[in-house]
């Protein structure tokens, strides 16, 4: 067990001979290193550690979103073991996938962004939303590419007062599965919503043709309560006019 030891004078962290010191949350721990270390591989640990290492591959592709969508969510740990955690328990699937309809980039009290709608252009996406109440929010906006592991995000990219945005498709994106993630923040307390998803269609290879994908129903009265819907997240994202296209297997 590490132990705490303040008046350390000598600072690094990792192995030195048979002592491992560490830190955890600004404290400086040390303990010693183990004469043996058991590693069965049994069939479960295997499977847990490849699902872990699938979940972490695709937070490390979404970038450091997470920083802000999680700044003030369950801080007892990291922000980033928070979404790790979120997409182990939610987004992983039986056939050792991701669903990124499953997974949240941001979690907290704010009621999440409605009436989303995605008009695909040739080279840049038009998005509209619902005015919420709440005049004083921010949203963020990440693409992510599916098909690449790859994400864009862009931070208070427009105030509640608008009801619309757009963002740039990156060259060689357009042809990929992509998906949008979009969180209300607040600018005076720092709090976040969930955040939603949807797929972006690919268009006929028509150029600057369509597609227009509704990703939230009107607002929902339960939704005004999101402190006690953050108890404990659903197992199914948020529903969508048009099935999505089909999940593909994520390599890390």
């Amino acid at each position: 067990m590490g132990f705490n030891r303040s008046a350390m004078k000598l600072y690094f962290t990792g192995q030195v001979g048979g002592i491992i010191q560490y830190e955890v949350r600004g404290q400086l721990r040390v303990r010693s290193c183990p004469e043996s270390v058991r590693n069965p591989r049994t069939p479960a640990q295997t499977d847990h550690r490849n699902r872990f290492a699938l979940a972490s591959s695709y937070v490390r592709s979404l970038g450091d979103v997470y920083k802000v969508g999680y700044r003030d969510y369950n801080t007892s740990i990291s922000q980033r073991a928070n979404i790790v955690k979120q997409v182990y328990d939610n987004a992983l699937t039986p056939a050792g996938t991701i669903d990124p309809l499953k997974v949240l980039t941001s979690r907290g009290p704010i009621t999440r962004p409605q009436g989303i709608s995605v008009k695909k252009f040739h080279n840049l996406l038009r998005i509209t939303w619902f005015r919420p109440s709440n005049h004083n929010l921010k949203l963020t906006l990440t693409l992510y590419n599916y098909s690449q592991a790859l994400s864009q995000t862009h931070y208070d990219i427009a105030t509640s007062q608008a009801s619309s945005a757009s963002i740039p498709i990156p060259d060689g994106w357009q042809s990929d599965a992509l998906y949008l993630y979009a969180f209300w923040r607040s600018d005076r307390s720092l709090s976040t919503s969930d955040s939603t998803a949807t797929p972006i269609s690919d268009p006929d290879s028509t150029p600057d043709s369509i597609t227009s994908t509704n990703i939230t129903a009107p607002l929902d009265p339960a939704d005004h309560n999101r402190q006690s819907l953050t108890a404990r997240w659903p197992s199914y994202s948020v529903s969508s006019s048009s099935p999505p296209p089909p999940i593909q297997s994520f390599s890390s």
